[in-house]
């Protein structure tokens, strides 16, 4: 598993990466954390699954597009 501290050489030889996000209000970390997944894997794909939080996680999810 890559760290998210660093970059991901190995990334590359692995080809397709996928990440899935369980969240509950986590609006406000949301991007951050998607935001630093992509500096460290760029060509990974997120799918992030809210629970139904009131916080507008959700919302914060659909505002990136192919990101």
């Amino acid at each position: 598993a890559a760290e998210l501290n660093g970059t991901c050489d190995s990334c590359h030889a692995l080809g397709r990466i996928l990440i899935i996000i369980p969240t509950y209000n986590e609006a406000e970390n949301l991007p951050i954390l998607v935001r630093r997944i992509f500096e460290v894997m760029p060509r990974t794909e997120i799918v992030v699954v809210d629970d139904n939080s009131p916080d507008g996680t959700a919302s914060r999810a659909r505002d990136r597009p192919g990101r």
